[in-house]
């Protein structure tokens, strides 16, 4: 039978079914585990429970047929979102009437309404739910039961960070759908799980809430909190399968989609999660914003790693079965985990274990993608269905066994299990999307099942469903879209100087598009703009032939472009791209925007959270002043209590042998090198906490637009601190990969600067200091001190320059004398206005490895100010990137194991869990973020095994300390292990 038809009769049978046709009377609609608890339950306590009102199954029916109408996603959502609420509203509204009246009365507690779903969450006394029972319009009556994780199978350490895509995704087809030019740009994943780290590299740029206003609608919390966290780690890993991207680090397979997250799963044991946070979950994701005009809100799909634990209910029972429909009416994709209790058949979990249709309720199995064999996981949960023991079960299986992914406390880990693998299959419904909008959910499943590759027994079977998913070869089954839709990749300005658009030049402009959807034949693309100013003098070039996914350009004929002189870096200037080719039923339009002085996609924002303010770019300039030479409005380096901005310039700057990369001033007046390009569009968007610090900005860049790149890509974390001394810095971190095929011979790593203090240029005086690593600058024998220091590496080089009576430049010579070293200070006493460059290095990189070099930027009132707010800056540092998070239960030989706290924020007391494999000394000792030691929790002798200790929030001498940040240290004479807490009061 063929897919499809297998969907109608399904949709017929529903049509012509009850919920539950045997039940007739009260009493038949309360099952015997509901009607035990309200046996055992006092009359005056509560119960909570969700009632189901009748003919919910042909609402849910009746939407998917009208839907299915409908030809673009907008037409579906809209009518299947306005179904909803109508008919649901109507079935219900003598039962809400009574419920309110009820409440009145005081023998229901609360009520809520769902549209989702026609169903209904209660509080109220054991005797109204009985006599509920009794109403015509009750369906059935069941308990407000609690929902389980999948819980993975294995957990192990993994390496922080590594270049490329990591195996499993290659193994499931990735590359030849990044190839076409689909990463899930301009899609949204969803995830009902235990939560995500919002703040963890590899996912922080992409959560939703950096791009609107509106977080509420990007992140659902029964208990209240405002932003994404993930106390377990589950979510976070699922999460990075999905969407997870650091620098050349690729996890995720859709990594440009963006994520939303309801954390409804497994929250703690003081936080159970009910059947009513899963009805809260699918209504807020079935319009998160609560505005149905707006679909940029709407998933694209919601990934599934729960299930109902057995023994809590029927293995078929359909409790969830229609807001999963009613979600796919909507065109949101469900996608779900098959459970881990495999290898035993007929384990898969509820509502996993559906068959109505080949492709409700879509679940995935695991295999071992590192056997090219492709095993099925021993864990992985086996059908047939409880359902109906004819039909098979899982319906797919995609790698679920040591997945690297993203974790808790900005980690990664290796961790197996089917919820690894289920967000493969999620993260290509992104993909398959950003090919063409309007696929309807049944269309991209059934593509996924006829295209899977057979493995375990022949044919469909109970262990691995139809097969391994082949996302390539999904994507040829899937309906085309109707147009092409090119995107502009990249823009460069080629005026023989430093390739960026500067007012009064005239230059050719290049433009590098990205064929998305459908091949583009012949495409020509002519060049407008209103702005007056702007002279095009050569509007038309030819792109050639654009195949889907791969790029071209105009290189061979470039517009040609000129402005006048009265523009000033920081203005912008709009244009409309409009291509046209042989296989376009209409020309395609494409507006974007070039700033002056600024690369394309060029960021930047300020980190304001301490006592002072600094502009940060992604493209490797710091400060962006009014007064520097990139005048972009920024706040420089602004100490508000002490006279304002005290930076001038700074920017990175890389040397390799001949090789000079840098976002600098060079020697021709008023020009700035622009050799570094951002590596992603995002927008900058400040975040609390940071990993390393209270408040944190990433970007990414590239040294390709360098007249001779060194082949390096950038990740650079900028953090704000909240507490002084550390609060007068700024941290700027550089991780700097090898994305060449070759070996970085030389690497030197520097920071140029240029300091004035506010009120004048001149009269700098300067000390470098070679014992810890910095220098300062400062006008008197007595006042502010300002200056940099690097926190996790020696410097190898320390010059500097006398600006004169301007702001001189520096020739690609100079800047690679400068870096190449000594370390030495200006003549001492001598007054100028000083700028220079600090380095490390030299470093060499083989392909795909990186090295990490930190700054920080520091002020002080005095020198001794300084020298603290120095030392707090690398204190944080070594404290925050020197967190284990080991999970094993049993520690190994010579290994400390220090658990994370619970709970954890805590208020009055929390425990600490620790372990030892051999008799030995041990200390446990609380600190606060500045590193001083606050408590002593256990010093002595601690024989090998598990141990615990308490902590009230006291100080050594019993005093309360106050909310905030702090540490949790375990050491021995050899090692040692530290983990944050959060207290709150």
């Amino acid at each position: 039978m063929k897919l499809r038809d297998s969907i109608l009769l399904a949709t017929i049978a529903l049509l012509l079914a009850g919920h539950h046709p045997s039940l007739a009377s009260g009493v038949a609609k309360i099952d015997t585990q509901l009607q035990a608890v309200l046996d055992s339950t006092a009359e005056e306590d509560f119960v909570d429970v969700i009632l189901m009102v009748s003919n919910g199954d042909r609402i849910s029916a009746e939407t998917s047929v009208l839907a299915r109408k409908q030809d673009k996603f907008a037409g579906r959502y809209l009518a299947a979102h306005g179904q909803l609420h109508k008919k649901t509203a109507s079935a219900q509204a003598e039962l809400v009437q009574l419920l309110q009246d009820r409440v009145a009365a005081g023998v229901v507690a609360e009520f809520k309404p769902y549209w989702i779903a026609n169903m209904i969450y209660l509080r109220a006394r054991p005797d109204e739910i009985r006599q509920l029972a009794d109403h015509a319009d009750v369906a059935e009556i069941v308990s407000d039961l609690p929902v389980e994780l999948i819980e993975p199978v294995a957990q192990a350490a993994a390496k922080v960070a590594q270049v490329g895509a990591a195996e499993n995704l290659v193994a499931v087809g990735a590359r030849t759908l990044w190839n076409k030019g689909l990463t899930g740009s301009g899609r949204l994943i969803c995830s009902f799980d235990t939560g995500v780290l919002g703040s963890h590299p590899a996912l922080q740029a992409k959560w939703r809430g950096n791009f609107t206003s509106d977080t509420a609608a990007c992140w659902f919390d029964p208990y209240g909190t405002k932003f994404p966290h993930d106390d377990i780690g589950h979510g976070t890993h699922v999460m990075g399968i999905m969407v997870g991207h650091d620098g050349a680090d690729t996890i995720g397979l859709a990594p440009d989609a963006q994520w939303i997250c309801a954390a409804v799963i497994d929250r703690g044991k003081t936080l159970p999660q009910t059947m009513s946070d899963i009805l809260d979950a699918f209504q807020w994701a079935a319009d998160p914003d609560g505005n149905p005009e707006t679909l940029d809100d709407v998933p694209d799909v919601v990934c599934n790693a729960w299930g109902i634990p057995a023994g809590f209910m029927q293995s078929c029972d359909q409790m969830f079965w229609e807001p999963i429909d009613n979600l796919e009416s909507l065109g949101i994709v469900c996608i779900f985990a098959a459970g881990n209790e495999g290898p035993n058949s007929m384990t898969i979990r509820n509502p996993s274990t559906r068959t109505t249709s080949l492709t409700n309720t879509f679940s995935v199995g695991s295999v071992d993608a590192t056997d090219l064999e492709l095993p099925v996981a021993s864990f992985s949960s086996r059908g047939p269905s409880p359902c109906n023991f004819a039909d098979k079960k899982p319906e797919v299986v995609a790698p679920g066994v040591s997945i690297r992914s993203s974790f808790k406390d900005g980690d990664y880990k290796l961790i197996s299990g089917t919820s690894m693998s289920a967000p493969h299959v999620a993260a290509a419904v992104a993909l398959f999307r950003q090919y063409n909008p309007d696929l309807t959910p049944d269309q991209i499943k059934e593509a996924i099942l006829l295209s899977a590759v057979d493995v375990d027994s022949p044919g469909e079977d109970n262990e691995s469903g139809m097969g391994f998913v082949n996302l390539a070869a999904a994507l040829d089954l899937l309906p085309k879209p109707a147009t092409s839709e090119p995107r502009i990749i990249d823009i460069t300005f080629a005026d023989g100087a430093n390739n960026l658009a500067d007012p009064g030049e005239s230059g050719n402009l290049v433009i590098t598009l990205r064929g998305e959807i459908a091949d583009g034949v012949d495409v020509v693309g002519r060049l407008t703009t209103a702005e007056s100013g702007v002279t095009i003098s050569k509007d038309s070039a030819s792109f050639g032939d654009l195949p889907i996914g791969e790029e071209r350009d105009n290189g061979n004929d470039p517009f040609v472009v000129s402005t006048i002189a009265s523009f000033t870096v920081g203005d912008t200037v709009d244009f409309t791209l409009i291509l046209s080719g042989d296989d376009f039923p209409a020309p395609v339009s494409r507006d974007f925007s070039l700033v002056f002085g600024v690369p394309y996609n060029g960021q930047w924002n300020t980190l304001d959270f301490g006592a002072v303010r600094m502009t940060v770019s992604n493209f490797g300039i710091l400060g962006l002043h009014d007064e520097s030479y990139v005048p972009l409005g920024g706040a420089g380096y602004n100490v508000a209590a002490a006279g304002g901005n005290y930076l001038y310039e700074a920017g990175l700057v890389l040397t390799s042998d001949d090789k000079v990369s840098d976002g600098i001033r060079n020697g021709s007046a008023g020009k700035y090198d622009g050799d570094f390009t951002p590596l992603r569009s995002a927008t900058m968007t400040p975040f609390v906490p940071g990993v390393v610090g209270d408040q944190e900005l990433d970007a990414e860049f590239a040294d390709n637009a360098a007249e001779n790149p060194l082949g390096v890509a950038v990740r650079q974390r900028a953090a704000a601190f909240g507490v002084a001394p550390g609060d007068r810095c700024i941290l700027i971190e550089y991780t700097l990969f090898n994305i060449t095929e070759i070996e970085i011979q030389g690497l030197r790593v520097g920071l140029f600067s240029d300091w004035d203090f506010p009120g004048g240029t001149d009269a700098e005086f300067v000390t470098v200091d070679p014992v810890e690593d910095l220098f300062y600058e400062y006008r008197g024998s007595s006042g502010p001190v300002v200056g940099v220091a690097a926190l996790n590496v020696p410097l190898s080089s320390a010059r500097f320059f006398d600006n004169g009576t301007g702001k001189r430049g520096f020739s690609d010579e100079e800047k690679m004398t400068a870096l190449a070293g000594p370390v030495e200070s200006p003549n001492a006493g001598t007054a100028a206005d000083w700028c220079g460059f600090v380095a490390a290095g030299p470093y060499d990189l083989d392909a795909g490895d990186s090295v990490i070099v930190t700054f920080a930027l520091c002020w002080g009132e005095s020198v001794a100010e300084f020298y603290a707010t120095a030392a707090a800056a690398r204190n944080r540092y070594s404290i925050a990137t020197g967190i284990t998070d080991e999970e094993t239960n049993q520690p190994q030989e010579y290994e400390l194991v220090l658990h994370q706290n619970y709970p954890n924020p805590f208020n009055a007391e929390t425990r600490i869990d620790f372990a030892v494999a051999a008799d030995g000394p041990v200390e446990i000792a609380v600190y606060d973020i500045l590193g001083r030691k606050i408590s002593i929790l256990y010093d002595g002798w601690c024989p090998a095994g598990n141990h615990s200790v308490m902590w009230q929030g006291t100080d050594g001498s019993g005093r309360p300390v106050a909310s905030g940040i702090y540490l949790t240290r375990m050491s021995s004479s050899t090692d040692s292990v530290t983990r944050k807490m959060t207290l709150l009061k």
